[in-house]
């Protein structure tokens, strides 16, 4: 009997391993786990990580279905937004925008359905995005201990208009805590 249990346990234990590899499979993501968020002045902040070509390749014909992020202190206005292709530097047209500021859950992750049944991964770039208003300074978007990746730590802020690495222009060594998550 004890043999019988021992097996169900192990078998238990392989299916939940087995099932959270499958969804890591489906996210698409730069960050380590939420260690802190970037003190940044009044004003509006959007928060970028962008996913090329190597990135999607393994997605393209699936959908792009959520949007996940770390909130630490909540802003006056939060909006998620999705970009496509632009330039390595740029995102391009947008292609969807959502005011989530209501749903936001404070020092943890907050998920965003995307509307009208998500966007289809081309291979074409895809930057997703969290655009932020602050009344004051504060750490809004959450972002990991690093090291940074590329196309981790996009930022464009009100006060400096151009879209640059958060890293470029701090000592800071990050990726923000943006994610999404692709359908099967």
């Amino acid at each position: 009997m004890k043999k019988w249990s021992l097996l169900l346990v192990v078998a238990i234990l392989a299916f939940v391993a087995c099932e959270d590899d499958a969804e890591l499979k489906n996210v698409l993501k730069y960050d380590g786990e939420n260690f802190s968020a970037p003190q940044l002045p009044a004003g509006q902040h959007t928060f970028a990580v962008r996913f090329g070509e190597d990135e999607l390749k393994d997605f393209i014909g699936k959908t792009l279905e959520e949007v996940t992020f770390y909130a630490g202190i909540q802003p006056e206005n939060c909006v998620v937004k999705v970009f496509g292709q632009g330039t390595a530097n740029e995102p391009g047209v947008e292609l969807y925008s959502a005011n989530v500021t209501n749903a936001i859950i404070l020092q943890d992750w907050t998920t965003h359905k995307l509307a009208g049944g998500g966007i289809e991964i081309t291979g074409d770039d895809i930057w997703i995005a969290v655009d932020v208003i602050h009344a004051q300074s504060q750490q809004s978007i959450g972002c990991d201990a690093g090291p940074n990746q590329q196309d981790g730590d996009w930022l464009f802020r009100s006060d400096d208009p151009q879209w640059k690495s958060f890293s470029a222009g701090t000592p800071e060594n990050v990726n923000w805590n943006i994610r999404g998550v692709v359908a099967d």
